[in-house]
Order: structure tokens, then sequence, then C-alpha cells
């Protein structure tokens, strides 16, 4: 039995002896006794057998309680992990404040990547200039547009956590911003009807407005047959180019390009849905230019195949834009520590510029399929991410310390859970001290569960019997038996009084 039902079903049994010692009683009170001491049932029915007037009820009372101690002891403490700073743990993510870049010096500008890859989208840029941007940050770029993780791991700066879950506090670094516009309602269509060749030869044009400082054409052909609608002709045009009027920090690319899938032969076959209105066509204006970009990143317990551990949430960014190239490009910011800003003053060395400037520097190029918006947004994280790798990559240095945490097993006591365990243990230590009290009378014997003087108990009289020993019929012939208990010179006897009273004593 366990130990807080023993506690409390001893003093019950106990009690039960001191009920017959203390006055006439009914044989069949025994089993009641007995019975509470072994459950919350029992307990219920001694207190409506006794009318909450003698002590065993309230051992019984205890017994009805202990019903719920379980669940109450369990919620009294709990066990969760829990993060927890670790200083023997290291946490770094990397970023720069002035990057200067390793730059290559030639008569031409295009580099490998754009031959090999820009050429592919019919792109055409300027050669007569010496400076090139760095190779890290065009080998970066052609990971960045070839791959086909949707992860964008090639994106993530150098970061170290040790414990596996980390985070950082805002932190401010030179990077490359993007910002894109639709201007797919700007766009002017005009068509003329080929009778030779029943078709129509169209041309999309983005005009220049307030917004759009240099305008931009599409040209193609497109014949509507039983089958569908064929188009021959330019896919995509895309315009790059800086103010006229001074050397801009930032470029501006113009696109139009048709929306349909990649073709696969000349002409383009589309399906027949819609096929008079021609074939559906997006267009943008977007810039990209040298930017502070202030973040906050995490390191936490991913499913690697849905997401990577590392985030970065971009909390702002502040354009860099000069009237004039100077020398560096250098933009001093105020102090704001919500979003890592210390008063440090951000830029991009002299040569650095002009070889991300030149990269850019083009005009006139076609491709079938080519998202120009999605594209510069690719091409502006992973030259960030450059900017930011840099002091890690030349020196060595981590960056931005973080917080690395471990988890820790925490133990929570929830007090007010321990209320009932406090009362079953009061209720069953004054049920003892109140059997102990009755029982230090001189004719009063402890004899708690002992079932061996229910044996040489000797009865008054008893009625007699029927023959039926089922447990009713003896439950009904020990109710018939009254008497006080006596036990004296060895013998225990069940003697009624010469004054037959039902009173119920306390």
């Amino acid at each position: 039995m366990d130990s807080k039902y023993q506690a409390v079903s001893l003093n019950i049994l106990e009690t039960s002896w001191t009920w017959f010692f203390d006055s006439e009683r009914s044989l069949a009170d025994i089993s009641v006794f007995d019975a509470a001491s072994r459950g919350a049932i029992g307990g219920l029915q001694l207190i409506w057998r006794l009318k909450a007037r003698y002590l065993a009820t309230l051992g019984a009372l205890g017994m009805i309680l202990i019903v719920t101690f379980d669940p109450f002891v369990q919620n009294l403490v709990g066990y969760h992990t829990q993060p927890t700073l670790d200083i023997h743990q290291t946490a770094y993510v990397s970023n720069n404040s002035f990057y200067h870049g390793q730059v290559e010096y030639s008569d031409n500008c295009m580099t490998r990547l754009l031959y090999t890859f820009m050429a592919d989208y019919g792109m055409v840029f300027n050669h007569d200039v010496d400076y090139n941007i760095d190779p890290a940050i065009k080998a970066s770029i052609s990971d960045a547009l070839y791959s086909s993780d949707p992860r964008q791991t090639w994106s993530q700066p150098h970061h170290l956590c040790s414990s596996g879950d980390c985070s950082w506090p805002p932190t401010a670094s030179i990077g490359m911003c993007t910002l894109c516009q639709d201007t797919t309602s700007s766009v002017q269509r005009s068509c003329t009807y080929d009778d030779e060749t029943d078709s129509s030869n169209c041309t999309l044009t983005l005009p220049v407005s307030q917004r759009i400082l240099a305008s931009t054409t599409l040209a193609y052909q497109y014949s509507a047959g039983d089958d569908g609608l064929y188009i021959w002709g330019d896919f995509l045009n895309v315009s790059c180019y800086y103010t006229e009027h001074r050397t801009d920090s930032i470029r501006h690319f113009v696109s139009i390009y048709l929306d349909v899938e990649v073709p696969a032969e000349s002409p383009y076959r589309m399906s027949p849905n819609n096929i008079h209105e021609g074939p559906p066509f997006l267009s943008s204006n977007c810039t990209i230019s040298p930017c502070v970009q202030s973040f906050q990143s995490l390191y936490k317990p991913s499913n690697l195949d849905v997401e990577t551990p590392y985030h970065e949430k971009i909390l702002g960014t502040w354009p860099i834009d000069y009237d004039s190239v100077p020398q560096a490009l250098v933009a001093p910011l105020p102090i704001a520590p919500e979003y890592g800003l210390y008063n440090q003053s951000f830029g991009i060395g002299p040569d650095a510029y002009w070889g991300i400037n030149n990269f850019f520097d083009g005009h006139d190029c076609v491709h079938q399929d080519n998202r120009v918006s999605c594209a510069l947004e690719l091409v502006s994280k992973v030259i960030s991410k450059n900017f930011r790798d840099e002091p890690w990559l030349v020196n060595g240095t981590q960056g931005t310390p973080g917080d690395a945490f471990s988890s820790v097993i925490i133990v929570r006591v929830t007090w007010y859970w321990i209320t009932m365990p406090v009362t079953v243990w009061l209720i069953a230590l004054c049920t003892f001290l109140g059997t102990a009290w009755k029982a230090r009378r001189p004719n009063v014997h402890v004899w708690r569960h002992c079932p061996l003087p229910l044996a040489f108990i000797k009865l008054y009289e008893e009625a007699q019997g029927t023959g039926d020993v089922s447990q009713s019929a003896l439950t009904k012939r020990a109710e018939m038996v009254r008497g006080r208990l006596h036990a004296d010179l060895g013998e225990i006897e069940l003697v009624r009084s010469t004054a037959n009273t039902d009173d119920v004593s306390d």
C-alpha cells in the first residue's frame, strides 16, 4: 500500500477499535470501518454511517481527498527545457563598414561571368573602362543566378554559432539595395497588320517620364492561328543607365518582356486563350545602389530540407547617393543603437566603386526568359554578402559578436498545487493524534489493522441464523448484534450494556 494511503488507513482502523471501546455499537460497523480504510467510496460510507460526528470521519475525509493527491503532486513540479546564455560558446556574424574589394585592371570590363551568363541573355556592355569587379563577387553572382536552391544559402554571410542557438544585436553594414516598381501600365503598345505574312508587327515602348529617365522598346511579331498564337522576335529588353548630367551611384534598369514560358523553338507557340490580344507582357523600373543595411540575425534549429537555421531580418536601409564621385564613397549616419548605428562611417573604396559601376553599366539586352526584378534582387543580396564577408576573408575578422544559448532543464515549482498534499498529511496527522489521545486509556488497546482480535472475540449472544452464510445474510446478522468491546484477563468480549443506548459518542 502506498505510504500516503497507509498513514490514513491505519488511523481509521485504529479508530474502529476505539469506536467499540467507547460505547455499545453494532457489529456491522466493523465492515464499514474496513471499507473506509481501503478507499474513497468506503470513506463516504463511513461519513454517512457516523453522521460526521466521530474522529474516524476525519480519516474518511482524508481517504476521499487522497484521490486528488497524485494529480496535485504531478502539477506541483514541472520540467521544461529553456535556452540559457552560455558564455562558453561563441557566436559571430560578419559585417563591414568600408568595402575595398579586389579590383582587376583590364582593357575589357566585360568579365568572363558576363560572357558566359549575360551573353546568353543578349546583353551588351561597354568595353573601354579600366576597372573590373571583384572576382569573388562575379563567382558569387554566377552561383546566385544559376542556383536552384530555394533557401538561397548563397546569400548568407559568414556566421558562427557553436551552440546551434544564437542571436545577435542589430548590426549595420555596407551593402547593395534594390528597389523595383511595376511600370506595366505605362507601356504603350502599337501594332500593324501585315497582309503578306498574315501577322502583326508590334512595338512595346516605355516612354520617358518623371520616374523613368530613359525609354526602352521591345519589338516582336505574332500570328493567330487555329491551334494557337505564334510569336517570334525579341522577348525581353533591358536598358541600364545612370543620370546623364552627373555620375550617379544609382544604376537604373528599365525592362519590358513578354510574360510567356521559355520558348523551346522559334516561332514560339502559345495556347489559344485570348490569342487576338497578343502575348501578355510585363515591365519594371529598378534601381540598384550602395546602401547601409541594418539587420538582425538569428540562428535556430530547423528542418534543413525546408529552411536553413540562419535567419536575417532587415531593420532598415539608408541609400548612399552623391552628386559627384568622391575618392571614396563615404556616408556618415546618425547614432541609432536600435539599428546598430554608433556614429560609424560607411563606404566603398574608389576602385571597388568603379568596378561595381562598370559591371552594371550597359544597354539594350534581349533574352526570352528573364525576370529582371528577381535577378537584380539576387544580385544585390550576393553583393551585400561579399561586402560583409570581406574582413573575414582578408584577415579572419569574425564580425559582430552575439549571444549563444544552450538548452538547460528548468525545474518549475507551482506552490499552490501543494495545498492538497499538505491537507492530506495534516488530516493524517490530526487523525493520528486524536487516535493516540483516545488510545491512552488503560482499557483501550492499540491493535491497528491486526485481524486477530476479531478471531478471538466472544459475543454475549447471537440471534440464530437461517443457515445462509452469504455476505448479505452475515451483514444482517451483524446488524442485530450490538455491544461494547471489553478486553481484560486475556478475554476479548463484545458485552451488551445494561443501559441499552444507541448514542454516538465523540
